[in-house]
């Protein structure tokens, strides 16, 4: 089993570019040209680093649950 966190937040480009530079989001400006207003990121429990990097861009924990379709590495 693998603990996930799902957080939630609005694509924003004033948000996008200092995640888009780090490789951890896709461009926003493409995500909004397709009409796209909000995206939904999957943390595994427990990687802090990822998960304040998310917050700090105004994304938000919805909910925390766990899967088995994910294969711990």
């Amino acid at each position: 089993m693998v603990e996930l966190l799902t957080l939630r937040g609005k694509c924003s480009p004033l948000r996008s570019k200092a995640a888009h530079f780090s490789g951890h989001l896709p461009n926003i400006n493409t995500l909004l040209a397709q009409g796209e207003k909000e995206l939904v990121l999957f943390v595994t429990v427990g990687n802090d680093a990822a998960q304040h990097i998310y917050q700090k861009l105004g994304f938000q924990i919805e909910e925390e649950f766990e899967t088995n379709l994910i294969k711990p590495v």
